[in-house]
């Protein structure tokens, strides 16, 4: 199992959107097709704007078009 993009990761290390998906496309590539868990997911702040539906929206296409093959 590989989890990426949790949220910890995104806000301490700052892991981007584009980076997630890189390394989800990566994992795929790798052959770890079962066992690969993308998170995804808006912080409290954005919750609270309600931009729930557009930050999941916005992560999980940039996870799809990386991982295009």
């Amino acid at each position: 199992w590989v989890i990426l993009g949790h949220s910890e990761r995104r806000a301490i290390f700052g892991e981007s959107d584009q980076l997630v998906a890189e390394k989800v496309a990566h994992a795929l590539g790798e052959g770890l097709k079962v066992s690969v868990i993308a998170c995804i997911g808006e912080t409290l702040q954005e919750r609270e704007a309600g931009q729930t539906e557009a930050v999941c929206f916005r992560q999980t296409k940039a996870i799809a078009d990386a991982s295009k093959d």
